[in-house]
């Protein structure tokens, strides 16, 4: 493919540290993007068939730098155009955008807005799998007991898994959330 067309079809994807740490232990060649100790974006090229890790020859070969990488893949992600919908259950909501890419929604603003999840405190979530992301409220003791019983009920159960931690939404970042 040429140069074009990878760009245009780098999109971020989230993982989880141990993910990232297995793709280095098996030599896989790959480009991260730290978002906290937890979690990591790493690209991927989308030929509309399927995924394809962005190896670093190929992120090389874009003469580009990484904080453009970062940008072109959000403005990707955001180009898709998913159907968003922001789902309410027993006081916390439920994040749905077709299946392979919540998770990396968490990387887009202005979905993290009061006007879209009014909460008295923070965002709070748990990303659990690509296509499964809880949303409460950081002073919402139900919602996020409600949100811990469901991370306990499905964790072993999901395919993609990413994480059984919750995340904090403080300044346009995602922080470790301890209660």
């Amino acid at each position: 493919k040429s140069e074009t067309n990878i760009i245009d079809n780098i999109l971020p994807v989230i993982k989880s540290k141990s993910f990232i740490d297995d793709l280095a232990n098996k030599n896989v060649s790959f480009i991260s993007k730290k978002i906290n100790d937890e979690l990591y974006v790493i690209y991927i090229i989308d030929d509309s068939l399927s995924y394809a890790t962005l190896s670093e020859k190929q992120f090389l070969s874009l003469n580009i730098g990484k904080d453009s990488l970062y940008t072109i893949a959000i403005s990707n992600l955001h180009n898709l155009n998913l159907d968003i919908q922001i789902y309410p259950q027993e006081d916390y909501w439920m994040l749905v955008a077709g299946g392979n890419f919540e998770a990396s929604l968490l990387l887009l603003d202005y979905i993290w807005t009061d006007q879209n999840l009014p909460v008295e405190g923070n965002i709070l979530i748990v990303v659990l799998s690509r296509d499964i992301v809880l949303i409460t409220d950081s002073k919402n003791e139900i919602g996020i007991q409600n949100v811990k019983d469901q991370i306990e009920k499905l964790k072993n159960k999901l395919s993609y898994y990413i994480s059984d931690k919750l995340f904090i939404y403080k300044n346009h970042k995602w922080e470790r959330f301890n209660n």
